[in-house]
């Protein structure tokens, strides 16, 4: 019994020695070790870098001399009456295509036969055109029409098809009961150009006619400077200005605060024929 107790003592001396020297069986490590606190130096620094990189590209070039100096526009002539119980319905078509083409579309208003705002030179367009009233024509190129399809057509043929190449500017001033006009056109390509030059009138109230819906006509003719059908401003070569400059005297009855000049610049068609090829317009000052 005694020697059965002395080896289970010694067994069990033996069994505590292992322990303590770690002869146990450990379980792998799988976690990730921490980093290291000090990153590395950049293991492949750049040998030489660029010391005088280069500059961001001019953010305002020279201009290409070959861009256009400005937008190509629509003339529209509209030929009216105060007493035309169907223009009404004209300016509500052509309201309709300045809407579709913001920005590109100038009208004037040409006043017909007995009515209190026809001109001599109105008529003078009227009769070369054809024209009776309502009707319109688009930039001098086609007889006048009635017909919303006709002059839709129209007026997106002349945006796509017949570019600009002149871009007239307007300065109009009121001196000595004069309105003192400089037009001003830069050309892109040589030609046989002509001017016109219109003053109109905007917000004329006449209550109680029937060629406007509310009584209040726009774009009203008042006077033209030029010939009805343009004056010649000769031959023109490509990146030349030309000035051209005019004097209108005010009516008595005109809002000198409702006038607009509008200028507008025919180009000479290989069959010699003119039409207009831009136009812009400007508020009285």
């Amino acid at each position: 019994m005694k020697k059965i107790l002395l080896i289970t003592l010694l067994l069990v001396g033996v069994l505590f020695t292992s322990c303590i020297k770690g002869d146990t069986p450990q379980k792998p490590d799988t976690e990730t070790p921490a980093p290291d606190p000090t990153p590395d130096p950049d293991p492949d620094p750049d040998p030489d870098p660029d010391p005088d990189p280069d500059p961001d590209p001019d953010p305002d070039p020279d201009p290409d001399p070959d861009k256009p100096k400005g937008i190509k526009k629509v003339l529209i002539s509209k030929f009216t009456a105060t007493n035309c119980q169907y223009c009404p319905q004209m300016t509500k078509i052509l309201n309709g295509i300045i809407s579709s083409n913001p920005d590109k579309i100038i009208v004037l208003a040409h006043h017909g036969r007995e009515d209190e705002f026809v001109i001599p030179k109105s008529m003078d367009i009227y009769a070369v055109w054809g024209a009776n009233y309502p009707s319109a024509v688009i930039d001098y190129r086609m007889n006048s029409s009635s017909s919303l399809a006709t002059i839709t057509t129209e007026v997106k043929k002349s945006l796509n098809d017949y570019p600009a190449i002149c871009y007239p500017s307007i300065v109009a001033e009121i001196k000595d009961g004069k309105i003192m006009i400089d037009v001003k056109t830069e050309f892109t390509a040589d030609g046989n150009f002509k001017i016109g030059c219109v003053v109109t009138e905007n917000d004329i109230a006449r209550h109680g006619t029937i060629g406007s819906t509310n009584g209040i006509y726009n774009n009203v003719v008042r006077a033209m400077p030029t010939d009805a059908l343009g004056t010649s401003i000769s031959s023109r070569k490509k990146d030349e200005e030309f000035t051209k400059s005019f004097e209108v005297e005010i009516g008595a009855s005109w809002n000198r605060a409702k006038l607009e000049v509008v200028a507008y610049i025919y180009k000479q068609d290989p069959s010699g024929k003119f039409y207009v090829n831009n136009v812009t317009s400007v508020a009285v000052k």
